[in-house]
């Protein structure tokens, strides 16, 4: 899959603010939510509207993260091919 240097550039801007905004949910979830009842809410976010988000924004990055490597495949072959070729 040939994609041009502005679209790679753009996949690259999104996989950046997913993969933040998921590890940003994790740490909340694990620092906040684990230390008291599921009915506290930050940011007007409860417990499972978190767990919900963390999981979702994974995924998005998951699929962007897929696209990426399809989009690099050329050069993943190469680079690999001279690597074992040593």
């Amino acid at each position: 899959m040939k994609i041009s240097a502005k679209k790679n550039y753009w996949i690259d801007v999104i996989m950046c603010l997913f993969l933040c905004i998921n590890a940003i949910s994790g740490l909340i979830l694990w620092l906040y939510y684990s230390l008291g009842p599921s009915r506290i809410k930050l940011f007007g976010f409860s417990k499972y509207d978190m767990k919900v988000l963390h999981l979702r924004t994974g995924l998005i990055f998951l699929v962007f993260v897929l696209i990426h490597i399809f989009s690099h495949n050329k050069w993943i072959l190469s680079t690999t091919k001279k690597v074992f070729k040593k």
